[in-house]
């Protein structure tokens, strides 16, 4: 799978979405419109950006986005109530930018703070404290 059809976003209840493994380089914005999807995964694709729209999906507790090619998350992140996030394997940095920062080809302020994350891991299934990335991040619950 190179991309996920626009039609995607008129899939308003779904509340899974498992797109682990493929070849996915952008999302589309229609992604917004699943207000009820509590967990995405998007684990091993080759996506470089997520779109600003992904901060509509306001069920979203669970983000996987390991082994992709991201290089900051969006800004509209904080609006979610997120429980856990996986950031692992990303091209750019070891450790994804979190400090307020602008998308120089967009003008799109990104960064990742003030937001409700009870854990950040770095690989999808810990085998100890030692897996939890530090929380460089300000005013979140990360632990």
């Amino acid at each position: 799978l190179n991309e996920m059809p626009n039609a995607l976003g008129r899939m308003k209840r779904l509340n899974n979405r498992n797109v682990d493994r493929n070849s996915l380089v952008s999302l589309p914005s229609e992604i917004g419109n699943l207000t009820n999807v509590g967990v995405l995964s998007l684990r091993d694709n080759k996506l470089t950006k997520m779109p600003a729209e992904i901060g509509n999906c306001v069920a979203l507790h669970v983000l996987d986005v390991s082994g992709n090619r991201l290089q900051y998350l969006p800004y509209s992140l904080v609006n979610l109530q997120l429980k856990a996030v996986w950031l692992s394997e990303n091209q750019a940095q070891p450790l994804l930018t979190f400090q307020p920062d602008t998308d120089e080809a967009t003008g799109e302020q990104v960064c990742f703070h003030q937001n409700h994350l009870n854990v950040i891991y770095n690989s999808l299934m810990p085998s100890s404290g030692s897996d939890l990335l530090p929380s460089s991040a300000t005013r979140n619950a990360a632990r």
